[in-house]
């Protein structure tokens, strides 16, 4: 991603360009963006809509404690019943874990289209700190975020 906010190269073939490039040129989502995303996006983009700018999207950045550089960066969102680790690039979502139908359906989730217009409008909250391994610290997010065994996956977040 580039560090300015628009993204060129974020999900090619899920987020619309233009939309993308007119939210980024702007720095808010006037009512041409609102209705490309109506448009484009009639089933999540009501959520998204209601859910940006609210805090939801997270950048965690782990710092090398001996060093000082940065080590990795863990971007989320949170969403009504987890967090969920979202990649941008890819067009991955945990919620696609956590509920199997998502992976089924194979198109943007409110999660991440959420994030990405939050990203647009450099909403996303940076938190950064010290952290020895964050290899475990990653580990340790996974396992707080798994379903429950025996827990029903029917839901839609």
């Amino acid at each position: 991603m580039e560090e300015n906010g628009c993204l060129k190269d974020i999900l090619p073939h899920y987020i619309d360009y233009e939309m993308s490039k007119h939210i980024c040129r702007n720095r808010c989502v006037d009512d041409i963006a609102l209705i490309k995303i109506l448009e484009n996006y009639p089933e999540i983009g009501p959520t998204s809509l209601r859910n940006m700018g609210r805090g939801n999207s997270s950048k965690y950045v782990c710092i090398d404690s001996r060093t000082g550089k940065k080590r990795s960066i863990i971007f989320t969102f949170l969403g009504r019943n987890a967090e969920y680790i979202v990649l941008p690039r890819t067009g991955y979502c945990g919620c696609f874990t956590r509920y199997k139908m998502n992976i089924n359906r194979r198109r943007i989730c409110y999660h991440m289209l959420t994030f990405i217009i939050d990203y647009f409008l450099d909403a996303v909250i940076t938190y950064e700190f010290k952290y020895d391994n964050p290899e475990i610290l990653i580990y340790n997010f996974l396992l707080e975020n798994l379903p429950e065994k025996g827990s029903s996956n029917k839901k839609i977040d």
